[in-house]
């Protein structure tokens, strides 16, 4: 199975209302996701010998993590901008401004009012060890997300 099969089907198992991942914190919600992305493609690995199920001894790597964030991301764009997601996926040109990474370069646009958007409100919020909004902002904005209607998100 290769990499965009394997993100395609786990965005048709993501259900379509993210309201389902309540009982997730973002960080245990990245973790369960990648464990199935992993389970799925294990399924089909041969080259390595683990086929089938088994009991995953090896911690999942930054990477992996990053594209499971990647698709949940992505399924709330999906959820919310069903009709605008095309636009969404559109980079628009900032290559001359220098200091900006990619990520801020291309913000990934998604929802003010999403249980997703709260989860990461929450997780960039304890990250900066709860310290006033604009700084929970600002650490938003470095990961690469920019929210939309964000107004005055209760973070504690």
């Amino acid at each position: 199975m290769t990499q965009t099969e394997t993100q395609s089907y786990i965005l048709m198992l993501l259900p379509s209302q993210s309201q389902r991942f309540k009982r997730f914190s973002w960080k245990s919600l990245v973790q369960a996701l990648a464990f199935l992305r992993y389970i799925i493609q294990s399924h089909k690995i041969v080259e390595t010998g683990m086929t089938g199920w088994h009991v995953c001894t090896e911690p999942q790597t930054v990477e992996e993590l990053a594209e499971v964030e990647m698709l949940i991301i992505t399924c709330v764009q999906r959820e919310t901008y069903n009709k605008e997601f095309s636009c969404l996926a559109a980079k628009k040109r900032l290559e001359h401004v220098a200091p900006l990474n990619t990520k801020e370069k291309y913000p990934f646009i998604i929802p003010g009012r999403n249980h997703i958007t709260n989860l990461l409100v929450r997780h960039f919020h304890n990250k900066v060890r709860h310290q006033r909004r604009v700084f929970t902002e600002g650490a938003i904005r470095k990961a690469g997300c920019w929210i939309l209607n964000s107004g005055s998100k209760d973070v504690h």
